[in-house]
């Protein structure tokens, strides 16, 4: 079992966000709404995750993206800040209540137009 809801020691850890972008305010807003719903957070990636997954999808020059278990959007929103204009995410979450949260999230960003969430 794992001690920590990370998968580096907090020494690297803290190194590796101090060296990344931070997230865009879309972003911070999913954190905040899934603390709010009472979501369980450890089930959304984090800060290093997603601009690790945004970086991937420019480097990638990437048009679309299937996004397999949205849970609240971290991920899915990350996606559709590193694709082009036209670009599209297609992400899958099977809890409506889960769901829902997600959908607020990515209604209120400037990529919604970008995301189809089923």
């Amino acid at each position: 079992a794992f001690e920590s809801d990370t998968i580096f020691k907090k020494t690297v850890e803290d190194y590796a966000t101090q060296l990344t972008t931070a997230a865009s305010p879309d972003v911070d807003r999913i954190t905040s709404m899934t603390s709010e719903a009472g979501m369980f957070m450890p089930c959304m990636v984090g800060q290093l995750e997603g601009q690790f997954l945004k970086m991937f999808a420019q480097m990638a020059k990437a048009k679309t993206v299937l996004d397999i278990g949205t849970f609240t959007g971290y991920s899915a929103l990350c996606f559709a800040e590193g694709l082009p204009a036209d670009g599209s995410v297609v992400t899958i979450e099977n809890d409506e209540e889960i769901a829902a949260v997600a959908k607020k999230c990515f209604d209120a960003s400037a990529h919604a137009s970008k995301i189809d969430l089923r």
